[in-house]
């Protein structure tokens, strides 16, 4: 009978917020599009302009630079005018400067400028809106409103690589970037515009969320030791799954398969991130969610084992992925879940927005490295291996966070 309150307060909260975790997970499909696209668009500008990979993937790294020294700030302006003001306006722009991709010429300085512009809008759809909206509206089933939202990542991962390679192949790079761009404007935006909104920007809505101003300031928050050992584990893993994330078309292809075999299991992380999101989610409802982050930091370790002791397998390099879809879908759950019970929604979007715009650090330099390792050994063979020993001291960071504050609570009576 104790649990009928919570379960019955749960499905309250999904009644009344499910269209906006539906459409923040459409939203935040957004965030990853360049992520997943990369892998794809490698092949045909090496070929026409003869870049190197590393000069290529340099490009995301620009775009991490970017986020880093202006996450909190976007965090920040999401604290004080909703996530819905800031999330629509950046939708509209990072469609429009992906886009522009389109227009780079054989100058390599062409392709990193337009990169600083894609980089410019970026920075506003970041998985911090969509987290910070749902957050604001579910508290008793939290894990899993997140692992709904971030599982727009996973509907990327599912999608773009297919349609990327399908519109190289008909239209040219130049307009896969352009017919990208179209199909997600028509798809999502209009779904955005009716129903994306957080607690903050419907007050009429505001006693039906969790406390918003409840919680650590956002100074408090960085000084905390916590924060500090949760923003460099999840540092240390973006770094390593972020470079075999990007890379899975040119890895697999390295291995002997052709790029649309490739391509076709590269999409099939869409699978493991769904499935590892939702996994998570009720996980972290239930358990310490320091032990669940830090369960799914191992598991590219596994990806990089797999990958290196049967390269050409197209069964093994499936398993190898799906692990590894499994990992992103614990990770940026695993942060925003433990940011919102270990210091509170007053500066959540301060707060998780800093790490999120490290993690996008990570997500340039992991893919350069990796691509720079290719170009001097042809092979990704060395960066496999540097991803193991990575994995595991991500994993010890994040189990060094500790217990929930309300599991320490109820341990310690």
């Amino acid at each position: 009978m104790t649990g009928t309150p919570s379960l019955n307060s749960a499905m309250s909260e999904w009644r009344s917020s499910w269209t906006v975790a539906f459409t923040a997970m459409l939203g935040c499909s957004f965030t990853s599009i360049h992520v997943y696209s990369m892998g794809v668009f490698i092949f045909p500008l090496e070929a026409e302009f003869g870049w190197s990979r590393a000069q290529i993937s340099s490009g995301m790294m620009i775009l991490g630079i970017v986020g880093v020294l202006l996450s909190p700030f976007v965090g920040m302006a999401i604290d004080r005018w909703g996530p819905r003001r800031i999330g629509l306006t950046g939708a509209i722009l990072h469609l429009c400067t992906f886009a522009s991709l389109s227009l780079v010429s054989a100058n390599i300085w062409s392709w990193w400028a337009a990169w600083l512009i894609v980089s410019s809008s970026a920075v506003f759809i970041s998985p911090t809106v969509w987290a910070a909206a749902v957050s604001s509206l579910f508290e008793k089933s939290r894990g899993l409103a997140l692992a709904v939202v971030l599982s727009g990542t996973a509907l990327s991962s599912m999608v773009v690589p297919a349609i990327g390679n399908t519109l190289v192949g008909q239209f040219g790079w130049r307009g896969a970037y352009i017919g990208i761009s179209l199909s997600y404007a028509v798809v999502t935006l209009p779904l955005l515009l009716l129903f994306f909104y957080g607690a903050s920007d419907r007050p009429h809505r505001q006693a039906e969320a969790p406390a918003l101003l409840s919680g650590m300031s956002a100074r408090e928050g960085f000084r905390s030791r916590k924060y500090l050992s949760l923003a460099l584990g999840a540092a240390a893993l973006m770094f390593a799954s972020g470079g075999l994330l990007v890379n899975l078309v040119p890895i697999l292809k390295a291995d002997g398969l052709s790029v649309t075999t490739a391509a076709w299991i590269a999409g099939m992380t869409g699978i493991g991130t769904i499935s590892g999101r939702l996994a998570t989610g009720w996980l972290l409802d239930r358990y310490q969610a320091n032990i669940v982050g830090a369960a799914g930091v191992v598991l590219p370790i596994f990806t990089a084992a797999l990958l290196l002791a049967f390269p050409g397998s197209i069964p093994v390099a499936i398993a190898a992925v799906l692990l590894l879809g499994l990992n992103l879908g614990s990770e940026v759950d695993a942060v925003g879940y433990l940011i919102a019970r270990h210091f509170g929604l007053k500066a959540f979007g301060a707060l998780f927005g800093t790490i999120i715009g490290i993690t996008n650090l990570l997500l340039g330099i992991g893919p350069m490295v990796a691509n720079h390792i290719y170009d001097l050994t042809r092979s990704y063979d060395v960066f496999l291996w540097l991803a193991i020993p990575t994995c595991l001291v991500a994993s010890l960071l994040f189990l060094s966070v500790g217990r929930n504050p309300e599991m320490a609570d109820a341990q310690s009576h």
